[in-house]
């Protein structure tokens, strides 16, 4: 019976039973007879003895089994699941509830249960199942490895995609261990999890996953497969074929790697030959031949793929195109292997499952009939009725296919004719087809079907069905001439083959605001042998009409490369393409009569069929299928090409047509509509034309209704009746149904670098010379653009807005939110205006809108002042507050909005907000910078200074399910409980390994993002702890570069949202783990070219860099203390000194060199002592090269380090704007360099003002560890203040020698600065409020009824609980003491009220946090309330 000879077997077994007189041996022999007539498909024979052997041995869990597995094949699932839950009965009462057996059986409960859509039943049965399974045989038997598969497969119904792939993967690596690596199990759970990974939108790791499925399945059939009996060749190619083979090539298709799909493609079809070869009984002589020359051609193919010889492959697929051209590559018709291996039957299954009650589908299917000859036939998917549990197909036989294909032929040749009598005869060869191919399925339709979904198969794919002839149903309608499927039915297409589709294509309203590109009327030159086509321009005026954001290429303007440019860059919605289109089919290489054009113009070489079909552009260039493959096209809902032939495509058997359509679709178009034949540009617009009307009409309508009204429209008018001028347009539901992110999603950012940033290059491109000029100088003097400059840049960037989908524009500012790291809390402000004004020059009293930026909107706004953080300086009775271009940073377009980068100020222009500050220091910078220069004669030809910022945002991602559970993540931004896992960051496993695929796919997504708007985002990388990731972009502007950091965490909340992530910026969201900071890399610069941090190659270098040092350390030790304010929120305390981040006590480190330099300065050397240079490092092997090392070493204690050519302030807290810490960099270096300017100026020599500015502020330079416990006391001995906590840093902000500074430099007035200081007190004391309030919260309605659920478990064991009570009292005790403490809270003052909160309200919530966090060591994992450290850090890695 294994070797697959089965009549014999019946005989043997028959035979066997009659001579044998003990019972369970006549009983095993009855068995395998119902098997032999099973496996024959021969079902009641089988039924039949399966019901005796019940009779005799109705005890039997097999026999129950067995008919279970009957019934499930005929469809009688209720039936089948009884006869499974018999089955479990019998084994619990043989061998007891802990047997294999017992689980078993279960576990095929389960299953039924699933097909049944019982899936919370099923889980319990699978979870049972699986935990005996683990018992009795072990976890990585194949028994328990199948239960924990079907497991994973329960879990992806639920959408729980995690727990499903952490099942797959222990499963995967289970079978491994027991059937090695490229066993057929191990590859179709590598499938399962690929399409897990797919619903994840984690598409490269899916394709990975596919491809090593398939990778692994052929090398296994390379060393097994001769050596199968011939069953279990048939049951490897039905189970596997599709399965492991199908899924990579469709993969691969769509993410621009053709030549691998087609590889895996041509693979596929050897198996599928393998597999006619075991099917196929008694084939006449000619076909076994062919059938064998098959066979080994496939077993070459094999071979070469194994041994990774692809070069072979190509002679290979030839000869295999030679063979599929004489057979077609049909399969065998086979009740049960049709509904066993249908490639598509388990999607179309689910696609059935949504059908409305008035839609049904037609899946056509070309097979190979008894007498070998190809015949077409067809499932029939009705919707799923109220009392039925499972979709099943109706299978119905239909006719030959040489009848149906010349049939088809002859119809369309006649029925696309514009004579009447022609048409008479269309219509007569039309109903023959309808006998043929829709009589049969049509009889067998409820009477409330009106709309069909049609799938076809072999040369069905290029049939309008729209426009077959059928039997008069509405007398009423005015189409006596010609009555056609149309007046019956609405149509949608779907694709064959390994296309995956879902159906129920969901209705969609057509809006206006969509991005639209119309490609019509082409001039197509004198001399191209091409028509014009001057109708199609009344196409594009419809759509002109309709969309406000229409791109339109006609003319000479519609050529080829604009119109690839368009769709590569503009991600339009709807697409149109009104043109000549043509088809070259592998028949008509020579001649092309249809189009009565020269062959020449399609060269007959062209063996790929994407390159045979062409659509025509300016000058008679092609447009060909390759050149649209690979393209991204998700979110493009409708795709009309109007052109003739564009629905053709070479017809492969299961594959559908290659052509237009198919590739469209792969692109991710949601709907397709394409001709299947000849279009009159005159008639054949008057279709479309009604297409677009009814599509912005009839909302909540599908496209096909949409098509059916407007041809029925055609078809009632004079003349219009003629299919030639309706039917040629089919519309094809093509909705992807799993969506690719491809690999080359990089590359593609990269050529859109910067495109939707209005910077300066864009500006000197669309902007006249002298308007940039002059605001280029405004930029340098500060002085206002003009209003004539204004309008002309206003109108520019409207129009650059308006062509990359702007629809609204916004003035971006950064109110003084703090939020302590909290979630959102230093994102942005801004609201959305429309691109509208009102045309106040029109004589009418209502007047007309028009679409446009004014130009006094576009450099300032009014909004409300009072409601944002501001120290006093605005109340309600006094709230306005101003908006105003921040000039030096470029607009961007973002998500259809142009945004406006903006300081912020009151109505008196005091400053409320994070940016203004900075912009004011970059003036002192630039002041302060130029009076030096001119002093120490270095870099005169200077005309302005910049300052630089290069951050290094560090973050944590994980789950949002897990976010959404932790109310102290959602209402803080950091876990106030939670015990580290027995595995966190030691051994740094972490840091730099690859990232996981999930929050690989967000980080590649943000930096494209980030790219189009001109962020040169260039690192990502894994963080020290678990779950920690880091991004930074290259340096720019300080202003530019703290715009884009707020950008970057906007975006990355986005992004994160789409894919169930979220991104944490508190400083500390996890105790226990490193934190998260800012490294804010700072430098200041000439527009020269000049870095002042830079140690320079020539000797005026080398005097600036030291120089440019002495004014730093004068800055960070005479305004010490000011710095460490920057740095100072209740986030920021949780890390600073932790041994992760530098210490509270700011110090600069210029290197061990430089310092031995300036005591060497000190003692009255010279300023060029210090050597610059880089050293060579031996690596001590030949394999790698010397490295060249920094001039200093690093040193990552130092909270500001020099980093060869920029300072690192590394204290900068990751939830912060940058604005306050650049901005005090730049106001103490602006000091230092105003302070030895002056003793220049006073008289000393450059060397000694620099000696004595480094002999008073030397104290400052630090180059130990300062992680050290030494250090803290050696800062105090040099005078260097501790300010440890955010209370006692803030307190020194408003000192007399700050706002002096501050007022000098015109940064802040005193006013502003004790503002600033107010809001820093309130961010603080808001920030812990928040926490207390949390925390009693979590501990009262979370942690306290837990507690007393694990007590009462242990009432009666008192020596076990006792340790428990203890715990949990001890809870309560430090809860207590909390509530007391804050009720104590003074009200006296904010110095006093944070004050109180730092030193004597946080000791206490540590002490609460360390009585729960050791509670949950004992406490019940299931109790637990809230998600965990380790499911949280851990959970979205797999």
């Amino acid at each position: 019976m294994d070797m697959g000879k089965l009549d014999e077997s019946l005989a043997t077994f028959r035979d066997a039973s009659t001579l044998s007189s003990v019972p369970k041996f006549v009983v095993d022999c009855l068995c395998n007879m119902a098997t032999c007539h099973r496996r024959l498909g021969q079902w009641t024979e089988a039924f039949r003895l399966y019901d005796r052997c019940k009779e005799r041995e109705p005890e039997d869990p097999t026999i129950w089994s067995n008919i279970a597995g009957l019934l499930k094949e005929r469809g009688k699932l209720l039936e089948a699941l009884e006869c499974y839950q018999k089955c479990v009965q019998l084994d619990k009462k043989r061998d007891g509830e802990t047997h294999a057996s017992y689980a078993t059986s279960l576990h095929h409960v389960g299953l039924m249960r699933m097909e049944l859509g019982q899936y919370t039943e099923a889980l319990e049965d699978i979870l049972t199942a699986r935990e005996i399974l683990s018992n009795a045989l072990g976890k990585h038997h194949s028994t328990t490895s199948a239960v924990s598969r079907s497991l994973a497969d329960c879990w992806l119904a639920f959408q729980n995609f995690d727990e499903a792939l952490i099942v797959y993967e222990d499963c995967r690596v289970s079978q491994e261990k027991a059937l090695g690596h490229g066993h057929p199990e191990v590859c179709e759970t590598l499938v399962h999890a690929s399409l897990c990974l797919l619903k994840m939108k984690r598409s490269r790791e899916a394709l990975d996953y596919a491809t090593r499925a398939a990778e692994h399945m052929l090398s296994f059939l390379v060393k097994i497969w001769p050596g199968l009996p011939e069953a279990k060749q048939v049951a490897f190619s039905q189970k596997y074929n599709t399965a492991v083979l199908n899924l990579p090539a469709a993969m691969l298709g769509s993410t621009c790697l053709p030549e691998k799909a087609i590889r895996f493609l041509m693979l596929r079809k050897c198996l599928q030959w393998e597999f006619q070869a075991c099917t196929v009984s008694s084939p006449p002589a000619q076909q076994q031949e062919l059938m064998q020359a098959r066979q080994a051609l496939a077993r070459q193919a094999y071979q070469s793929f194994d041994e990774r010889r692809f070069e072979d492959l190509t002679p290979l697929m030839k000869r295999i195109e030679e063979l599929e051209v004489d057979t077609q590559g049909h399969c065998k018709l086979n009740a049960s292997w049709l509904d066993g291996v249908c490639p598509q039957k388990q999607l179309f299954q689910k696609m059935t499952e949504r059908l409305l009650p008035s839609q049904a589908l037609l899946d056509y299917y070309v097979f190979l009939a008894e007498d070998c000859k190809p015949r077409y036939c067809s499932f029939l998917w009705l919707p799923r009725s109220s009392n039925s549990i499972q979709p099943h197909p109706i299978l119905i036989d239909l006719e030959k296919t040489d009848v149906v294909n010349k049939l088809l032929r002859d119809f369309h040749a006649n029925v696309f004719s514009r004579r009447k009598s022609v048409i008479q005869e269309g219509v007569k060869v039309g109903r023959e087809l309808r006998k043929a191919i829709l009589d049969p399925i049509l009889s067998k339709l409820p009477a409330e079907i009106t709309y069909l979904y049609i799938c076809p198969d072999g040369e069905l794919a290029s049939l309008a069905f729209c426009c077959i002839p059928i039997d008069s149903v509405h007398q009423e309608l005015p189409h006596s001439k010609y009555d056609a499927l149309l007046h019956r039915f609405a149509v949608s297409y779907l694709h064959a083959g390994h296309r995956l589709m879902k159906g129920a294509a969901e209705p969609c309203v057509c809006q206006g605001r969509w991005r639209a590109l119309a490609f019509a009327n082409p001039d197509f030159g004198g001399n191209s042998g091409w028509r014009k086509l001057d109708h199609t321009q009344a196409e594009a005026a419809c759509l002109e009409g309709i969309f406000q954001q229409l791109v339109l290429l006609q003319g000479k303007e519609a050529t080829r490369e604009a119109f690839l440019a368009q769709i590569k860059d503009a991600h339009p919605s709807v697409i149109h393409v009104a043109t000549h289109g043509c088809y070259r089919s592998e028949e008509s290489r020579t001649e092309f009569p249809e189009q009565r054009i020269e062959a020449a113009m399609l060269p007959s070489c062209l063996g790929n069929p994407l390159l045979r079909c062409c659509l025509i552009a300016a000058g008679g260039e092609r447009i060909t299928g390759l050149d649209l493959l690979g393209s991204d096209l998700r979110g493009t809902f409708l795709a009309t090409l109007s052109c003739c032939y564009s629905a053709r495509g070479d017809v492969r058997p299961s594959e559908g047509a290659a052509g237009f359509a198919y590739v469209l679709s792969a692109a991710g178009v949601e709907h397709c509509m394409v001709s299947v034949h000849e279009i009159d540009d005159k008639e054949g617009a008057k279709t479309i034309v009604h297409f677009y009307e009814e599509l912005t009409k009839r909302q909540f309508s599908s496209p096909a209704e949409c098509l059916r009204e407007a041809q029925l429209k055609t078809s009632a008018e004079e003349d219009g009746w003629k299919p030639l001028y309706w039917a040629s347009c089919p519309a094809i539901s093509a909705v992807v149904a799993f969506i690719f992110q491809s690999p080359f999603a990089m590359a593609d950012a990269l050529t859109v670098l910067g495109k939707a940033m209005f910077d300066d290059v864009l500006m000197a491109e669309k902007l006249p010379s002298d308007v940039v000029q002059r605001f280029n100088q405004c930029l340098i003097t500060g002085e206002p653009t003009t209003e004539a400059d204004q309008k002309v840049i206003a109108d520019t960037m409207f129009t650059w807005a308006r062509e990359l989908g702007a629809i609204d524009f916004a003035h971006w500012f950064f109110p003084l939110r703090g939020g302590g790291g909290a979630v959102g809390g230093m994102l942005g402000a801004f609201k959305r205006d429309t691109l509208i004004d009102l045309e106040f020059g029109s004589k009418y009293v209502t007047k007309p809108m028009k679409a446009c930026l004014p130009h006094e909107r576009l450099f300032q706004g009014e909004t409300d002042g009072s409601s944002f953080p501001n120290g006093g300086l605005r109340v309600t009775h006094s709230a306005a507050a101003f908006t105003t271009w921040d000039r030096a940073s470029p607009p961007f377009v973002l998500d259809q909005c142009l945004y406006i980068p903006c300081a912020f100020v009151t109505h008196f222009g005091k400053c409320i907000d994070e940016k203004t500050p900075l912009l004011r220091s970059m003036d002192a910078v630039k002041q302060s910078g130029l009076r030096l220069l001119k002093a120490i004669g270095i870099g005169t030809d200077a005309k302005t200074m910049h300052s630089y910022l290069g951050w290094e945002q560090e973050f944590f991602v994980l789950s949002a399910e897990s976010y959404k559970k932790r109310p102290d993540l959602v209402n803080t931004g950091r876990t106030l409980f939670g015990k580290l896992p027995t595995r966190h960051q030691q051994g740094d496993l972490n840091y730099f390994q690859p990232v996981p695929g999930k929050v690989a796919e967000l980080l590649d997504t943000v930096q494209a993002e980030m790219l189009k708007v001109g962020c040169p985002m260039a690192v990502k990388h894994n963080e020290v702890a678990p779950g920690q990731h880091e991004m930074s972009p290259v340096f720019r502007t300080a202003n530019v570069s703290c715009d884009s950091n707020v950008l970057f965490m906007e975006v990355m909340n986005r992004e994160a949202a789409k894919m169930g992530l979220q991104v944490l910026f508190h400083e500390k969201p996890f105790a226990g783990i490193n934190g998260s900071g800012k490294h804010a890399n700072w430098s200041i610069g000439t527009d020269t070219g000049l870095n002042f941090f830079y140690p320079g190659k020539n000797e005026a270098g080398a005097k600036l860099y030291v120089t440019a040092i002495a004014c730093l350390a004068y800055g960070l030790a005479q305004y010490n203390e000011m710095v460490r304010c920057t740095v100072a929120h209740s986030g920021n305390d949780h890390r600073l000194g932790a041994q992760e981040a530098p210490p509270a006590i700011i110090s600069l480190y210029p290197g061990q060199g430089f310092e031995q330099h300036v005591e060497s300065i000190v003692a009255g050397g010279d300023l060029l002592g210090y050597k610059a240079e880089k050293k060579k490092q031996e690596t001590g092997c030949s394999a790698a090269m010397h490295i060249e090392a920094n001039v200093e070493d690093r040193n990552r204690t130092a909270p500001f380090p020099f980093c060869g050519n920029r300072f690192e302030f590394r204290a900068v807290g990751s939830s912060q704007n940058c604005c306050l810490p650049v901005m005090v960099c730049n106001a103490v270096m602006s000091a230092g360099m105003a302070e030895l300017a002056s003793k220049i100026e006073g008289g000393k020599s450059h060397r000694d003002a620099v000696a004595d500015m480094y002999k008073e502020n030397k104290h400052v330079i630090f180059t130990g560890n300062g992680y050290s416990a030494e250090w803290p006391i050696e800062a105090s001995k040099r005078g260097l203040p501790n300010l440890n906590t955010t209370p006692k840093a803030v307190a020194t902000w408003s000192s007399d020698k700050n706002k002096k500074l501050f007022e000098t430099l015109k940064i802040y007035s005193a006013e502003e600065t004790e503002a600033r200081q107010e809001v820093m007190y309130e961010n603080y004391i808001s920030s812990l409020c928040c926490e207390v309030d949390t925390m009693i919260q979590m501990v009262e309605t979370g942690f306290l009824p837990a507690c007393a659920k694990d007590l009462e478990k242990y009432k009666g064991f008192e020596k076990l609980g006792a340790s428990r009570k203890a715990t949990y009292e001890a809870i309560v005790d430090q809860l207590t003491k909390l509530k007391e403490i804050y009720e104590k809270k003074p009200h006296s003052g904010l110095a006093a009220e944070a004050t109180y909160l730092c030193d004597t309200v946080k000791p206490q919530m540590v002490a609460l946090r360390a009585a729960v966090d050791k509670a949950e060591g004992v406490m019940e994992s299931s109790l637990y309330p809230y998600p965990t450290y380790e499911n949280m850090i851990y959970g979205h890695h797999f």
